[in-house]
């Protein structure tokens, strides 16, 4: 799908991809930094609310559950729609999340923040639009710029769990998710308004500097085979697709099951 150009309402000296893996980095930093943050949370949810901890934890087997199904469905949407769309749709989404926990009075609402609101937040707003965006405007440092762009989750859990902490020991759990609710709002929304933009080609810039030459002779070296078309099924029964998920996927469940019940 062919997406009209959008100029940039500012030029940098350097090459506009680098703020396009500063944005990635800050939304990513931002989504799922935040959602680690969410073992902090768990005592005085329980005394709020009179839950049990197995209670509180159906938050994040929900939110987790959601972000998973969710991965095909925002995948798709990048492929045929603006990026800085789908960015500001997940900013909303997140920021809506974080300041219906902040009000809440009742557990459901916080299971809903979770499931809905902040899942969509983590899935528009995350490391499948970072690296799309790293693709797309990098192809000779395409390797770089998707480690750079992949370290914004981790960036966002070290600097935010500590800055949650605070929070509750001065404003209390409700105005730390305030707070947390105006940041994202006022960073998501001038990132994807701004900033972010899905090709060099949408933004009306030139591409990465010296790409074209290496990237012509390495597509005159590809085999036929590696330019070939994969349906759907296809790539789900690729062999290199399982291994891939099966190597991940314990790994995600252990660190994803500890890190929640730290708190």
């Amino acid at each position: 799908m062919a997406m009209k150009p959008r100029p940039l309402s500012f030029r940098t000296p350097w090459y506009h991809g680098w703020n396009i893996l500063f944005a990635a980095m800050l939304f990513q930093a931002l989504t799922w930094g935040l959602v680690a943050t969410f073992t902090l949370f768990v005592a005085s949810w329980m005394a709020a609310f009179h839950a049990t901890r197995a209670e509180i934890m159906l938050a994040i087997l929900l939110e987790l559950t959601a972000v998973g199904l969710l991965a095909p469905i925002v995948g798709w949407l990048v492929d045929r729609t603006p990026s800085g769309l789908v960015v500001a749709v997940g900013g909303l989404a997140f920021s809506c999340g974080m300041l219906l926990i902040a009000v809440s009075t009742q557990l459901w609402e916080v299971l809903v923040a979770y499931a809905v609101f902040l899942s969509i937040g983590k899935s528009a707003a995350g490391p499948l639009t970072a690296s799309m965006l790293a693709v797309r405007w990098f192809s000779r440092r395409r390797g770089l710029a998707l480690g750079i762009s992949a370290t914004g989750t981790a960036v966002g859990s070290i600097m935010l769990v500590p800055l949650a902490a605070t929070l509750i020991a001065h404003i209390g759990w409700r105005g730390a998710h305030l707070v947390f609710a105006l940041i994202c709002i006022a960073t998501l929304l001038p990132l994807a308004i701004f900033v972010i933009r899905s090709s060099p080609a949408s933004a009306g810039v030139d591409p990465e500097p010296e790409a074209e030459a290496p990237l012509k002779a390495t597509k005159a070296n590809t085999p036929a085979s590696a330019a070939r078309s994969w349906t759907t099924v296809q790539i789900l029964c690729a062999p290199v697709l399982l291994i891939i998920v099966f190597a991940v996927l314990p790994f995600n469940i252990v660190t994803n099951a500890v890190g929640a019940n730290f708190g």
